[in-house]
């Protein structure tokens, strides 16, 4: 992510370093690309296999395996990690590479999250309690840290946090 001072936009990690210079670029060449199109390969894969074998779930080797992907779901819901995974994906996709600004970062991931937990607790997907209260606890604390940074930007006018 980038953070624009004066006239140029520099690297938030490393501020000595200006964003959308060649090292720069092919950091991101060489590593975000590949790392999210790996990822998303192997996300993709592994869904479309567990819906291949969606009705022998319960069977031993599916439950050895792909159960820990679905095995603390429903069988209805055995999709739901996908869901979360997407979730996460879009979040961190979206915060690393800054292709907008950071308030509105924050504010897409904060309704993203909600809309997550409402959908979440309408359709209980979780078999037991202890884990649907685990996650449920997980996405409220990514979501105050979330509303402490947009607080903390907003208190803060001075700092630009524009994004490119």
């Amino acid at each position: 992510m980038c953070t624009k001072i004066g006239e140029k936009y520099y690297i938030n990690a490393d501020l000595k370093y200006e964003c959308f210079r060649e090292s720069n670029l092919t950091f991101i060449l060489l590593f975000y690309i590949p790392g999210i199109v790996f990822w998303l390969s192997i996300t993709i894969i592994s869904m479309f296999k567990i819906f291949s074998i969606r009705h022998k779930l319960h069977t031993f080797s599916s439950l050895y395996k792909y159960g820990y992907i679905y095995s603390e779901y429903k069988e209805t819901y055995f999709y739901w990690e996908f869901i979360r995974i997407a979730i996460r994906t879009l979040i961190a996709v979206g915060s690393i590479l800054g292709v907008i600004s950071y308030f509105l970062i924050l504010v897409v991931s904060v309704l993203i999250l909600i809309s997550y937990l409402i959908c979440a607790s309408t359709c209980s997907p979780h078999k037991y309690s202890r884990i649907w209260k685990l996650d449920v606890l997980t996405n409220i604390s990514i979501l105050l840290v979330i509303l402490i940074n947009l607080h903390y930007i907003t208190v803060s006018p001075s700092l630009n946090y524009s994004s490119t």
